[in-house]
């Protein structure tokens, strides 16, 4: 599938795109084990407009992960302590882009909390 290009922190102009990845990888893989209620919330939480207003309250972090210039994956941290969001297109599965944006997310954890020995990052996932 090709290398990743670029790994860096999401801007305003790429929220729409990463939020449609989240949303469309969701319904694809996750979505089906939910109950319709679950599904919605999990859905509000990824709408464009809380991402973004997310982003903008300072205490948490989106990257984004391109091959060429295709958005491959997203990771969303929050409070340098919580993994929120991790998603990979389906055609980019198996091809690293997860493990290289958690490796950079874990780079800014560590770089954060470097004086709180054994400090642990937490994650709820489906």
């Amino acid at each position: 599938m090709g290398i990743i290009t670029k790994i860096g922190e999401l801007n305003e102009s790429e929220v729409p795109e990463a939020a449609t990845l989240v949303q469309t990888v969701f319904a694809e893989f996750i979505q089906p084990r939910y109950t319709p209620a679950g599904a919605a919330e999990f859905l509000d939480y990824a709408a464009e407009a809380n991402l973004a207003s997310r982003l903008k309250q300072g205490d948490h972090r989106c990257w984004g992960a391109w091959q060429g210039g295709t958005l491959a994956g997203v990771l969303e941290l929050r409070n340098h302590r919580h993994l929120a969001l991790l998603f990979v297109r389906r055609e980019f599965h198996g091809a690293g882009i997860g493990r290289a944006l958690w490796e950079t997310a874990l780079a800014e954890i560590q770089a954060q909390r470097k004086n709180e020995p054994g400090a642990q990052v937490t994650v709820r996932a489906s």
